[in-house]
């Protein structure tokens, strides 16, 4: 049968760095003017080595991994748990966020999404992960994300999507199809090659 799997790794020799670094590699735009550019999000090569130092160096990260039928890697998804009060990396996004949010749900961890990679061959087409109706390689590596994050106690899922100098109009119509809503959160920009780069941050809560 042509049943395709998802699994969430914390970390360690089981995450196939090789065929991420590869993926990565498909969706690589440098120029932040190039309108590929908002769509990948990988504007920095890593060696395998140097994949997994980042990785490493965030605790909370998990990677969120999607196979198909022969074991190749069809997609992946990285998340980072941000505890509350955690003195992490992460601590300033909670902190920019709490005010916005209902205080119930500021006391529990967040959930980061920091990227959402599909190997081309999958874009868009529905596949069977057994169990269920076809979804899309997206859809059920967020679905899974959604509940390791319920599962590990976090209230809440944040997504920051790029909108200038171009939209990810792709990631905008797969987080508002997940429950995602922009809020009036301050939008996040960053100076890359001289040019500003404009992101918008998502929230939906996590329900169990």
């Amino acid at each position: 049968m042509n049943i395709f799997r998802v699994t969430v790794i914390r970390g360690g020799a089981a995450i196939p760095l090789d065929e991420v670094v590869e993926l990565r590699s498909r969706y690589f735009y440098e120029d932040p003017l190039d309108p590929r550019y908002a769509v990948t999000g990988i504007h920095k090569k890593l060696s395998v080595d140097q994949l997994r130092v980042s990785h490493e160096a965030d605790w909370g990260s998990r990677y969120v991994l999607a196979f198909n039928p022969t074991g190749q890697l069809a997609g992946y998804l990285r998340l980072s748990v941000i505890e509350p009060g955690e003195k992490s990396q992460h601590l300033g996004i909670r902190h920019a966020v709490e005010p916005f949010v209902d205080s119930n749900l500021a006391q529990y961890a967040f959930l980061m999404t920091w990227i959402v990679m599909v190997s081309p061959e999958y874009q868009g087409r529905p596949v069977s992960f057994g169990g269920g109706p076809p979804m899309k390689v997206a859809e059920a590596l967020y679905d899974a994300a959604l509940n390791h994050g319920a599962g590990n106690g976090a209230r809440l899922a944040l997504a920051d999507i790029y909108v200038s100098p171009s939209r990810n109009e792709r990631s905008l119509a797969l987080h508002h199809r997940l429950g995602f809503v922009t809020t009036d959160l301050a939008q996040i920009v960053e100076l890359r090659g001289g040019v500003e780069i404009v992101s918008e941050r998502l929230l939906r809560p996590i329900t169990r």
